[in-house]
């Protein structure tokens, strides 16, 4: 895993990841959080100008709310549990429609969103579009998938081990 300190340090893909072009799109990754904060990103992508930046994040402050924001479609959050110091695994769906928010591989909450297919980074541990939200703990095994996985996909990558996970 890498280990994030809360201050200045995130992982960027380069520009132009095409699987993030698709109108579908799947992102996950598990998160160890070791802060009292809100809205630290796990991941996003995007600049800031155009409808295809979306982003996960957790709030640990004592609300326990997990949040997906998608510029100019409005952002949403659940509470779910999300403690310090364990692992949690949280996946975004996006099937050219709507998009799922999954929290240890069970749905926590979806809206009708509309998000563009521009080609653009994928930013971890940060906010990607202002720089801002940083993530102070470990991320590790980010996937990301040109396709909107099912609930039983999510579970079945959630369950697997870095050995056992293929590019299919």
């Amino acid at each position: 895993s890498a280990s994030f300190d809360g201050t200045d340090d995130y992982i960027v893909s380069g520009s132009n990841i095409t699987v993030v072009d698709a109108s579908a799109r799947t992102v996950s990754a598990w998160a160890r959080p070791t802060a009292t904060d809100s809205n630290m990103y796990v991941f996003s992508y995007g600049d800031g100008t155009n409808l295809e930046n979306f982003g996960l994040w957790i709030d640990t402050s004592g609300s326990g709310n997990i949040g997906f924001v998608g510029y100019d479609t409005g952002d949403f959050a659940t509470t779910s549990t999300v403690n310090l110091n364990e692992w949690h695994h949280f996946a975004i769906t996006y099937d050219g429609s709507k998009v799922y928010v999954y929290h240890n591989g069970v749905l926590i909450n979806s809206a009708t969103k509309s998000l563009d297919t521009g080609d653009t980074a994928l930013y971890i541990g940060r906010k990607s579009w202002d720089g801002s939200n940083w993530f102070e703990g470990n991320i590790c095994q980010v996937g990301i998938w040109s396709s909107a996985l099912t609930q039983a996909q999510i579970q079945s990558i959630m369950e697997k081990t870095y050995e056992e996970l293929t590019a299919s």
